[in-house]
C-alpha cells in the first residue's frame, strides 16, 4: 500500500495527517478518502513535483553548491546557475538518488588541499551529475582528482567536462563503485601522472563488487594522462562490465593509455558473465601500446570485443596491442591504419580463440633506429602460443613499404602458431615469420594489393570496386561495416573493414608521426 493510503488507513477521529508535496491528482483522492473518517484533519501541501522530491536552486535557496548538497534528500534535484563556483569543500554526496544540473555554463572549483572536487560516499547509489565542469586549476599533489566514487557506489555523469591541469585523474572508481558517463569529455591533465588515467580504477576488499564502466559518446581530448587504466599494484580491481560506445580517444600524455593490468599479482577478477565491449570508437596512437590487457588467474570476462574500430595511424616504436586475457577475443570490422610499428598487435597466452572478422591491416614496417628493440623485422601479429586457434577471415593485410611483416610465433613457443586464414588476402611474399603457419582456406591468396585502396597515401582505405577483395568475402552476419554503412551489398560482403560501394568517409585518418 502507498504510503499516503495507508495513513488513511489508520487515521481515527480527530487525528491529524500531513503530508508534503504530494501530487495534485493524489491530494483529491485522499481527501475523498478522507470523508468517511469521522473528523480526521488532512493538511497538505500541494507540489507540482513527485512526491518527497524537491528542486533545490543555488545560488537562490542555497549559496553554494556544498549547501545544497548537504540539505538534499533522495529524489531531489539541485539545479545550478550558470557560473564559476569557488568551492571551499569537497562537495560530498551522502544521500542516494540526489540529481545535480548545470544550467548554463556550470565550473565546479575547489581547494587545493581538497583530494577531489566531488566525492561520493561508499554505498551511494543513483547519483545523477548533468553539465557541470570540473576544473583543477590547483592541487597539492598530482594524484588528485575531479571526481572520486567510493565502496560500491554509483552515479550517472552527462554532458560533463573533467580537466586539470593540476590533477592527474579525471574520475577514480574506488573499491567496486560503478559509473556511467555520457557525452563527457576529457581533458588537459597534469603530465606528471604517467601512471594515471582519465578513468581509473583501484582497489578491492571482501566485500566490494565488481566495477561497471559504461562510456557512450565521450571524448577523451588531448591531455588526458591514459584513458581508462587499472591500479598496477598489489591491490587490484574486481570488474564487470565494461561498455565504450561512440567514444574518440585521442594521443595520450604516456604510453599504455588504456591499461588493466594488477601489478604482476595476475588477480584481477572479471565477471565471466560480463563483456568487455569497444564499439564505434576511434583510437590515436601513443608512443607505445593503445592498449594492454594483461593475464589473471582471478578469471576472466566472457570476451573482448572490438567492433567498428578505427586506430589510426602512429608510431608506436615497439605494438599497437598487447592482449593477454583469458577470454575469447574478438575483432570485427576494424581498420588497423598504419604507421610505424614492430607488430600491430602481440596476443600472449590467455586467449584461447582469437577471432578477426572483416579487418584491414596497415603497417609501414618499422626501423631499426626508430624501434624500442633495435629491430628493422615487423609483424601484422605477433606472440607467444598455448593452443589458441586464430580465424582470419574477411581480412586485408597490406605492408606499403615491403618490410617484413608477417604472421609470428615466439621462440618460446611449444608449437607452431596456426592461423586459419580464408576469404582473406595477405600482400607479401612472406607471408609467415619464425613459429607460425598458415591453414589456408577457401578465398586466400596473396594478390596485390597495391589498388586495392581509395588513397593509402592519405590513409584512406575504402577498397576500390575491383576484384578479389570486392565481392570477395563470404557473409558472417554482420549488418554494418567500420563507417555504420549496410554489409552486405548484392548479396556478397567484400572484403575489409569497408563495403566498396559507398563514397570515401570524412573521417579525418591523418597520421601522427
Amino acid at each position: 500500500m502507498a504510503p499516503c493510503r495507508l495513513a488513511i488507513s489508520r487515521c481515527l477521529a480527530h487525528d491529524r495527517v500531513i503530508f508534503k508535496d504530494v501530487w495534485k491528482e493524489e491530494a483529491l483522492m485522499l481527501k475523498l478518502s478522507i470523508l468517511g473518517k469521522g473528523g480526521c484533519v488532512l493538511i497538505m501541501c500541494l507540489s507540482l513535483h513527485a512526491a518527497c522530491a524537491a528542486t533545490l536552486n543555488v545560488p537562490g535557496s542555497y549559496g553554494t553548491i556544498i549547501d545544497a548538497v548537504n540539505a538534499a534528500n533522495s529524489g531531489d534535484e539541485i539545479v545550478v546557475a550558470a557560473g564559476t563556483y569557488e568551492e571551499a569543500d569537497i562537495v560530498t554526496f551522502t544521500k542516494p538518488d540526489v540529481t545535480l544540473t548545470g544550467s548554463g555554463s556550470v565550473v565546479l572549483h575547489g581547494p587545493a588541499a581538497a583530494d577531489s572536487l566531488a566525492f561520493i560516499n561508499p554505498g551511494v547509489t543513483g547519483i545523477i551529475i548533468n553539465n557541470i565542469k570540473f576544473e583543477r586549476l590547483s592541487a597539492n599533489n598530482d594524484w588528485m582528482r575531479c571526481v572520486a566514487l567510493h565502496g560500491a557506489s554509483s552515479a550517472t555523469m552527462s554532458n560533463c567536462t573533467f580537466t586539470g591541469p593540476a590533477n592527474g585523474v579525471g574520475i577514480i572508481v574506488f573499491y567496486g563503485a560503478s559509473v556511467s558517463l555520457s557525452g563527457c569529455t576529457f581533458l588537459n591533465f597534469n603530465p606528471i601522472s604517467s601512471w594515471a588515467a582519465a578513468i581509473f580504477l583501484e582497489g578491492h576488499d571482501d566485500s566490494s563488487p565488481k566495477s561497471n564502466i559504461i562510456v557512450e559518446n565521450c571524448t577523451f581530448d588531448t591531455g588526458c594522462n591514459g584513458w581508462i587504466k587499472t591500479y598496477n599494484g598489489g591491490n587490484w580491481v574486481k570488474i564487470g562490465e565494461v561498455t565504450v560506445r561512440n567514444s574518440t580517444f585521442k594521443a595520450s600524455n604516456n604510453p599504455h593509455a588504456i591499461e588493466f593490468i594488477d601489478g604482476g599479482n595476475l588477480a584481477i577478477q572479471y565477471d565471466n558473465t560480463k563483456d568487455l565491449l569497444f564499439e564505434d570508437c576511434t583510437f590515436e596512437g601513443t608512443l607505445l601500446e593503445v592498449a594492454e590487457f594483461h593475464y589473471t588467474n582471478g578469471g576472466g570476462p566472457k570476451s573482448l570485443t572490438f567492433r567498428r574500430c578505427n586506430f589510426k595511424a602512429y608510431n608506436s616504436l615497439r605494438k599497437m596491442l598487447w592482449l593477454d586475457l583469458p577470454c575469447p577475443v574478438k575483432f570485427e570490422n576494424c581498420l588497423f591504419g598504419g604507421g610505424q610499428n614492430e607488430s600491430i598487435m602481440w596476443i600472449w597466452g590467455g586467449p584461447p580463440t582469437v577471432d578477426f572478422h572483416h579487418c584491414t591491416f596497415i603497417t609501414d614496417g618499422i626501423l631499426g633506429t626508430t624501434s624500442s628493440t633495435g629491430t628493422d623485422q615487423s609483424t601484422f601479429i605477433g606472440g607467444w602460443d598455448s593452443g589458441r586457434t586464430f580465424n582470419v577471415t574477411n581480412c586485408l593485410f597490406y605492408s606499403p613499404v615491403n618490410y617484413s611483416p608477417g604472421f609470428v610465433g615466439d621462440p618460446g613457443s611449444s608449437a607452431n602458431r596456426n592461423y586459419n586464414v580464408s576469404y582473406s588476402i595477405i600482400d607479401h611474399p612472406t607471408p609467415v615469420g619464425d613459429h607460425a603457419q598458415i591453414t589456408p582456406g577457401p578465398g586466400y591468396s596473396n594478390v596485390s594489393l597495391a589498388s586495392a585502396f581509395v588513397d593509402p597515401g592519405a590513409r584512406d582505405y575504402h577498397i576500390t570496386e575491383s576484384e578479389p577483395w570486392a565481392n570477395g568475402g563470404t557473409d558472417l552476419g554482420y549488418s554494418l561495416d567500420l563507417n555504420g554503412d549496410p554489409r552486405v551489398q548484392g548479396g556478397i560482403p567484400d572484403m575489409g573493414a569497408y563495403e566498396s560501394a559507398y563514397a570515401p568517409s570524412s573521417v579525418d585518418c591523418w597520421s601522427l608521426y
